[in-house]
């Protein structure tokens, strides 16, 4: 790695192997097939390896047999080499056996030829993070049991009531198509969970088909007044259909809440990549919170206190969105409400 050029005036720049005194960060630098050339006091201590011990391995011996027989280490490398950088969390091990929760982030190096001459690889130990994640994932778990028992008992009753009062059953359809989501809603809720370490593993989806679904799902009997159908290509991606549909639901979701108008929704195939766009006619959002709405916990200064609102759905839609390989853009319309759009890769098999 080069140190930045010293700057005129009293800053000098960062020292030689400055990233040797760098002791939470593990920043090691490999050759352009994995072999670790170089590393600092942190990767030492995360990893339990000296210097002189590591130096000359294959990166590889830092993660679990498993994960290097299913291919991980070199898929990692791959990633990196074709897209610039690659991030990726899971259990890693140190010398002595012991795993960690580790996030990590690839970088690729390229020559003055433009070529890939080898990686610069920075982890991070997570564990306690994922040791708080998996214990809110039991309360998840937990709860999402607790609410399906009943609201299952409920839509049974509703039927019920259905057979007997024949011809008024209108509303009561209403009622029990919002049951029937939030009876699936609490078993994706179980699901996810479970699935929550599973590899991601996509299949083939048509995006039109999960954008009706999700807005049935944050609507349900009330889409057809509140949701207006702009251009709906198929739009073919490889992903995960409940996965994405809960991130839709949450741009969905929060364009509702914010706008008492129609909303438009849009598919748009561009051959390359697939965008979901969603656009309201509400207060917006003001431009210097168009980044932050989407980190966890964050709210706009436009966001109501009161609205039950916690800042995490669209945090939530950019966890999903990014493992698909994607992104989600935030911009004002012209017409002063907000465009939230979902950009993910088109299915290369066409």
């Amino acid at each position: 790695m080069t140190s930045p050029q010293p700057s005129a005036g009293p800053s000098r720049g960062l020292p030689p192997h400055w990233e040797h005194q760098i002791g939470r960060v593990a920043i090691v630098k490999l050759s352009g097939d994995g072999a670790v050339i170089d590393w600092n006091e942190g990767a030492e201590h995360i990893k339990g390896w000296t210097q002189d011990e590591i130096l000359g391995q294959n990166f590889s011996v830092f993660y679990r047999d498993e994960d290097r027989r299913r291919g991980l280490p070199g898929y990692l490398l791959s990633r990196a080499r074709e897209d610039g950088s690659v991030e990726d969390a899971g259990w890693r091990v140190r010398r002595d056996g012991r795993e960690f929760w580790a996030h990590v982030t690839i970088s690729a190096i390229r020559g003055d030829d433009a070529e890939v001459v080898g990686f610069v690889k920075l982890t991070r130990d997570i564990t306690a993070d994922k040791q708080r994640e998996d214990e809110r994932a039991a309360h998840q778990r937990s709860v999402a049991h607790e609410l399906l028992s009943p609201v299952t008992a409920l839509n049974g009753y509703i039927e019920m009531i259905g057979d007997a009062l024949a011809e008024q059953t209108r509303l009561l359809r209403h009622v029990a198509r919002a049951t029937e989501n939030i009876v699936e809603m609490a078993k994706e809720m179980s699901s996810s969970v479970d699935a929550r370490d599973a590899p991601f593993a996509p299949h083939r989806i048509f995006v039109d088909d999960v954008v009706r679904g999700a807005a049935s799902l944050v609507l349900p009997g009330a889409a057809g007044n509140r949701v207006v159908y702009g251009r709906l290509d198929r739009g073919p991606v490889l992903g995960d259909e409940f996965a994405l549909r809960r991130a839709i639901a949450h741009v969905i979701e929060n364009a509702a809440k914010y706008s008492d108008d129609v909303l438009r929704l849009d598919v748009v195939d561009a051959d390359r990549t697939v965008t979901i766009r969603v656009q309201d006619r509400g207060r917006g959002i003001h431009p210097d919170d168009m980044q932050r709405v989407l980190l966890d916990g964050e709210r706009g200064r436009y966001a109501d206190v009161d609205d039950g609102g916690t800042g995490d759905g669209l945090a939530d839609a950019v966890r999903v969105v990014r493992q698909h390989r994607g992104r989600v853009e935030l911009s004002r319309a012209d017409d002063g409400g907000t465009i939230a759009e979902i950009i993910l890769p088109h299915d290369p098999r066409g």
